[in-house]
């Protein structure tokens, strides 16, 4: 790719301002090259790839992007979890690459070979000497979108230039025509939608988990479910041509627009963040099935939020699904916590999208945001600054030196006094019925 014409192409083309999506570490080399400005997108929502190359202050009560097992609050085990999933994320872009080969497979496998590949090519060594690694570029960008909600994040403090576009991909709702119309009409409870990613093939799955969902979805006869299963027309084990006629299978739904509708009830996804956002912002309450990657974290934060419940894929049955969706269905906090949501999302002044638009024109307007990013003194002492040690290791030093003080003074009143002994005159002190004889006078003789 290198040796082709595409760089030249891309100059003559005089791009403002590039947008990169997470884990494409060759577009962020290219942009680097060509001097382009750049606005780095991650789509799965606030991953710790993005929390360590943006600055921004670690928070454990959140939920990093690795699987923590905890389906509660964050205890003590999974904060530290978290701690060492973010400290390994920072050591992997900000140590030497040798140490970064060893505890990160997307650093050796993908990250190195492409930083090496361009530090290796004639062309461009005549213009960088040493080429940068990724994850440097990375920490350059001039802003980073990220596919998540302030409803959802939890004390998280984001830098001015982090920036929570969640919702953005979310288009204008579309009337729905036939069949989808008159098979939800004739429903008597409502609608339920059930779509497991975009990336997720259900034809793949296990035949015990495709039964695990088939069984429960086929107890709620009263209401009419669409189930998304991919591009193949195909479930292990089970006959299509026996579905019972409240289910709908299809390898297709639109999605949104069916989220939109106010008869749609309940929506069971792997916890995509895109998935997350639309039910969000429709009010539509979730149970969610994390199947890989970043979906155990979002999907953690909607249960936290009263936004659904989760089934653990280790646990999936017909038992524990069914009992998800029936109390999610049924318990009314569930659907008033969705709509309060639904309600914080849809009055905002301005839509994700008015503020992706508004933050991109800026880029290409000024060349840059340099007025949104910190400082590069602030960003060289990162780690410190952003976790104050700085400030503590001064707070822990001047309690330790004020105790060391505080003890050398008693020490000293306690052997001042003990050197004194007892009053003048005293004839004794008695101890537990025992008497200590006091000092005898002596008379000085001369």
């Amino acid at each position: 790719m290198l040796n082709s014409n595409l760089m030249d192409t891309l100059k003559k083309d005089k791009i403002d301002v590039g947008i990169v999506y997470a884990g494409n570490p060759c577009q962020i080399a290219i942009l680097h090259v060509l001097g382009i400005p750049f606005i780095y997108y991650d789509v799965d929502g606030f991953t710790d790839e993005t929390v360590i190359a943006s600055g921004t202050p670690w928070n454990l009560d959140s939920y990093s992007t690795r699987r923590v097992p905890s389906n509660s609050r964050p205890n003590f085990a999974s904060r530290l979890l978290n701690g060492y999933y973010l400290l390994r994320e920072s050591l992997t872009q900000n140590s030497h690459p040798f140490i970064s080969r060893i505890i990160s497979k997307r650093y050796k496998n993908l990250d190195d070979p492409i930083a090496t590949q361009f530090s290796e090519d004639y062309e461009i060594k005549k213009k960088f000497k040493h080429f940068p690694d990724v994850n440097k570029i990375k920490q350059s960008a001039e802003f980073y979108f990220v596919n998540t909600d302030l409803l959802l994040e939890d004390g998280t403090a984001f830098p001015t230039n982090v920036i929570p576009v969640g919702g953005l991909h979310i288009d204008h709702t579309k009337p729905l025509f036939a069949p989808w119309n008159t098979t939800i009409a004739a429903a008597e409870e409502g609608m339920i939608i059930v779509s497991l990613g975009t990336q997720a093939d259900s034809s793949k799955m296990t035949a015990a988990q495709a039964k695990a969902i088939y069984n429960a979805l086929c107890k709620l006869t009263k209401y009419r479910i669409y189930w998304r299963i991919g591009p193949n027309m195909n479930l292990p084990e089970i006959d299509l041509e026996k579905v019972p006629k409240h289910i709908n299978m299809t390898t297709f739904i639109p999605q949104n627009d069916l989220l939109a509708h106010r008869r749609c009830k309940l929506f069971i996804t792997n916890g995509g963040m895109s998935s997350v956002m639309e039910a969000i912002a429709h009010g539509v309450p979730m149970v969610g099935i994390p199947l890989y990657g970043v979906n155990y974290a979002n999907l953690l934060k909607v249960q936290n939020k009263g936004l659904g419940l989760i089934v653990e894929k280790e646990h999936l049955n017909e038992g524990t699904l069914y009992s998800a969706i029936n109390e999610v269905l049924t318990n009314k906090r569930f659907q008033t916590s969705a709509k309060d949501a639904s309600k914080e999302f849809q009055n905002r002044e301005e839509s994700p999208f008015e503020k992706a638009l508004h933050l991109i024109e800026h880029v290409g307007r000024h060349r840059g945001a340099k007025f949104f990013k910190p400082s590069k003194q602030h960003f060289s002492n990162a780690w410190i600054q952003r976790n104050n040690l700085d400030f503590w290791l001064i707070c822990a030093a001047f309690s330790v030196i004020t105790l060391i003080f505080l003890r050398s003074v008693i020490g000293l009143l306690w052997r001042t006094l003990g050197s004194n002994g007892p009053a003048p005159g005293s004839a004794g002190i008695e101890i537990r019925g025992k008497s200590i004889p006091g000092k005898k006078e002596t008379k000085k003789t001369k």
